[in-house]
């Protein structure tokens, strides 16, 4: 069964929150390997999000004008690539591609949690079972007891740029599934 590592970028915190970027990368935890060669990676404008009555919350707005510059401009940039794409494109292309996996996310109650919500909002289901939910904190706080941090892990890339930070996560996720598995 492939592993796939999801992060969004939104507009809220909500299960019907705005999304911005949505991006996923596989990953292989035995191997310890991460595909970074065929990932997901898109965007939507926030007229598509308003369109498809997605959430903005003012206070996650605020938020992101205090997020570093680099991030700020990638969000820009591909909301304006994104032009005139739809929620519901982004979400079949992104089944179509997760299709049948186990889907790992930073937080069992964030990028999951809105990806299903936004499924159901078009009459689709998500492309994994609900079995197949993986959570990265879980497996932080387990590595911890072998004296793993995911501060042991560089980062690389810009933070809060969905593939960057969905990218990393499967890093430190696959390294700390090697330890934890020996």
């Amino acid at each position: 069964m492939k592993h796939v590592m999801l992060d969004l970028e939104t507009l809220a915190t909500t299960p019907d929150a705005a999304v911005l970027q949505c991006a996923a990368c596989r990953f292989d935890p035995d191997a310890g390997e991460v595909d970074t060669t065929n990932t997901f990676n898109q965007y939507l404008s926030r007229d598509a999000n308003d369109r498809a009555g997605r959430f903005v919350d003012s206070g996650t707005v605020a938020w992101w004008g205090k997020q570093g510059p680099e991030a700020q401009r990638r969000l820009a940039e591909g909301e304006a690539l994104a032009g005139e794409r739809k929620f519901g494109d982004l979400l079949r292309a992104f089944h179509a591609w997760a299709d049948d996996c186990v889907i790992w996310s930073n937080g069992a109650t964030f990028d999951v949690v809105i990806v299903e919500h936004a499924f159901r909002s078009i009459g689709m289901s998500a492309p994994w079972k609900f079995w197949n939910v993986r959570d990265v904190r879980t497996i932080v706080d387990l590595a911890g007891c072998k004296g793993l941090t995911t501060k042991m892990f560089p980062f690389e890339g810009t933070a809060h740029d969905a593939l960057d930070d969905a990218i990393h996560q499967a890093r430190y996720v696959s390294a700390m599934w090697q330890v934890l598995t020996l």
